[in-house]
């Protein structure tokens, strides 16, 4: 059971744990953290009309440049996880996502991850698309200013 939701904050992305991901020990194995939230963020993306094709027709392809990972809490089998994805900062040829997957209010798995731009035909660096720039400029965090 999986969907995807974008709002002004990021991308979300439901998941129930199911069997195959369960390893020996009963709880969800460690490698499909970042897959998740690498899903979220390509979910999110085909949602606002960025999907893998339209990128491939804009000159552009992601990456997974950098993986950072903080383990809390494991899942298990049948947990639902809520999987978010936001962009963090957008450099010239790179892009920082932040990810949380949490399960029943609890966070279970924070991670950042760069993502390389390139060009699918030359597999050399390139800029993000302008109108895809400007929608994730859009979706990055606002500062809070209070108390400055």
């Amino acid at each position: 059971m999986t969907s995807a939701n974008l709002d002004l904050t990021g991308f979300d992305y439901r998941y129930l744990v199911p069997h195959s991901d369960i390893d020996d020990s009963g709880v969800m194995h460690f490698s499909r953290y970042p897959a998740l939230v690498e899903t979220a963020l390509l979910q999110g993306l085909r949602t606002a009309g960025w999907g893998l094709a339209e990128l491939r027709a804009h000159g552009c392809q992601l990456v997974v440049a950098q993986l950072q990972v903080s383990y809390r809490s494991p899942a298990r089998l049948l947990d639902e996880l809520v999987v978010r994805a936001w962009p963090e900062h957008i450099g010239g040829v790179q892009l920082r996502v932040g990810g949380l997957i949490s399960a029943a209010g609890e966070r279970l798995v924070e991670l950042s991850m760069v993502l390389g731009v390139l060009d699918p035909r030359t597999e050399r660096p390139t800029r993000l698309p302008a109108a895809l720039r400007g929608m994730l400029t859009g979706l990055l965090p606002t500062p809070d200013l209070e108390g400055v």
